[in-house]
């Protein structure tokens, strides 16, 4: 099975005669075994950055890359500061291209990102993308990632400065560097709770946070063009309070792209998309011609998240401006006295203890295990929305190629009002328009943007 199979190898030994199993079993057994795909990924990743920082490097890139002590490395990993800018920039001998005093910020799969300063006066802090193609798997595509955001450009999405090469057959991109992520403030590192220093922002924040992720998809959209990875890592801030913008494009696709043609013709798309607890249904039965409906599906799920940040629920009764008290740069902690009365928040405790106690069980709208298991992600979906039927909640589901394989527990669907609890009802059905399981059905990015949440 496409949608399955390299995922979950070990548990299909548990499949009765027929093809049909109780999905509750194949969960107990999943978590004895291991990522094979995940750890073979990262083994690979971390040997080609072992070599590339190694004495090779150096001859390759003409970088003389120094040691960077421990103070450097662990600034970069914590949780940024609003006021971070070149200032803060730890000295660095490391260039890259034109671009100088070069810090390792985060490695990827296949890739390694640094921030730089750029040649300009007065200085620009950039982020750099430095990419080693050949080593580059399918679906991702550095060259076609920087066609199609050139192809993409506009307010919300990445500006892509420039591209060039580097010895050794290395390519690199240049971005604006956003010091902040969705992804970090969402779930913060264990340090940034334990001193309360998290933002934590208003309704017509969040809303504005929203709107700026649906305008990227609706300008994407109406390219033809399919972002893929829509997920809170990607999602890059100038502030805690936005302008939000989509960042990596490494599996996006259109149909007229060079590369997108030949990799994947119309109605042979790759199904392996997507990140864990983002991923839309029909791509875990294998459904190779999906559409704009996998990035809606994604939104639908991170808009959950930000709605319930730092779990805190969006309340009906909230006043427009008041989850949080807001500072002079439009955001406020719990030091700034950001926590509200219990009226004022549909009657969450707002004490710092129980802050960080909600921020330590926060999660994601589904879970797809510690694992990243597509079927415990269905099962998941499946105790949310209930088990769906080809006859009444999902008729595409007919022509999947792997729909019918299985034979699932049948679960009750939850309204939403119990998915989201305290969420007001403008809120929650934002997400309902988006998150259903007829692809068909999920509202269009560009109508979304005229929903009624977001003129209350």
């Amino acid at each position: 099975m496409q949608g399955f199979g390299r995922r979950m190898r070990k548990e299909f030994s548990l499949l009765r005669p027929g093809g049909s199993f109780i999905v509750t079993l194949i969960l107990r057994s999943y978590d004895a075994t291991t990522d094979w795909k995940a750890a073979a990924g990262t083994a690979k990743a971390q040997q080609w950055m072992t070599d590339l920082e190694g004495e090779d490097y150096d001859k390759l890139c003409d970088i003389s890359l120094l040691s960077q002590n421990d103070a450097a490395t662990e600034q970069s990993a914590q949780y940024p500061s609003p006021s971070a800018d070149i200032t803060t920039l730890p000295p660095s001998e490391l260039r890259i291209g034109k671009y100088t005093n070069a810090i390792h910020h985060r490695s990827g799969l296949f890739s390694t990102i640094y921030k730089a300063l750029s040649p300009d006066d007065p200085p620009a802090l950039v982020a750099l993308k430095v990419i080693n193609p050949s080593s580059v798997q399918p679906p991702h595509d550095c060259h076609r990632e920087a066609r199609l955001l050139r192809l993409a450009a506009s307010n919300h999405i990445i500006p892509l400065l420039t591209t060039f090469p580097q010895p050794g057959g290395l390519l690199v991109l240049s971005f604006p560097y956003m010091p902040y992520d969705l992804q970090t403030l969402l779930h913060p590192p264990a340090s940034s709770i334990a001193s309360s220093s998290l933002p934590i922002l208003s309704i017509p924040q969040r809303k504005s946070l929203i709107h700026d992720l649906l305008s990227a998809l609706a300008h994407l959209h109406s390219l033809s063009l399919l972002h893929r990875d829509l997920k809170p890592s990607n999602i890059l801030l100038r502030s805690p309070g936005g302008p939000a913008v989509l960042a990596d494009f490494g599996i996006a696709h259109h149909p007229a792209d060079p590369s997108s043609a030949a990799t994947e013709p119309e109605g042979k798309l790759v199904t392996d998309i997507g990140t864990t607890c983002y991923r839309a249904p029909e791509l875990l039965f294998g459904c190779t011609w999906y559409g704009a409906g996998v990035d809606l599906w994604a939104l639908g799920c991170v808009v959950a998240e930000v709605l319930t940040w730092g779990g805190r629920q969006v309340g009906a009764a909230t006043p427009a401006a008041s989850l949080s008290v807001a500072s002079s740069s439009g955001v406020a902690d719990w030091r700034d006295g950001g926590d509200v009365d219990a009226d004022a928040d549909a009657g969450v405790n707002a004490s710092v203890g129980d802050m960080r106690a909600h921020w330590r069980t926060h999660g994601t709208l589904f879970t797809s295990g510690e694992l990243g298991s597509d079927l415990a992600l269905l099962l998941s979906i499946f105790r949310h929305l209930g088990t769906p039927s080809p006859e009444t909640t999902w008729p595409e589901a007919r022509t999947f190629p792997d729909w019918g394989k299985m034979e699932f527990y049948e679960f009750e669907g939850k309204e939403w009002d119990e998915l989201l609890p305290g969420v007001e009802e403008g809120a929650r059905n934002l997400v309902g328009r988006l998150v259903r399981f007829e692809s068909g059905e999920r509202m269009g990015a560009r109508e979304a943007l005229e929903h009624m949440w977001f003129v209350e």
